[in-house]
């Protein structure tokens, strides 16, 4: 699905499409998770400058959180590590 519509020229995300553009959600955050490392656990703050790097204007904390609900993204009960599901060893 071609999400070129929603990205700025730098390929950052610049807006969340709405109703008739909520098909673009899911390829936009597989885009997204793209910048989180594979294999390594992550503190929140290095969560935050990866997702920082790929939005234009929006909030970070927003997508993270997306990111946990829809299970692109894994973290510990108290927030202190996130990875990617599947991708560290013995996990």
């Amino acid at each position: 699905m071609d999400v070129s519509r929603c990205l700025d020229k730098e390929g950052r995300i610049l807006f969340w499409p709405m109703k008739k553009g909520k098909a673009l959600r899911g390829p936009l955050l597989d885009l997204l998770v793209e910048e989180i490392p594979r294999g390594e656990k992550l503190t929140e703050p290095e969560v935050n400058e990866a997702i920082k790097a790929k939005i234009a204007t929006m909030d970070h904390a927003y997508f993270r959180r997306i990111l946990v609900e829809t299970g692109r993204l894994d973290r510990t009960p108290y927030g202190d590590a996130y990875w990617r599901p599947g991708t560290l060893t013995g996990a």
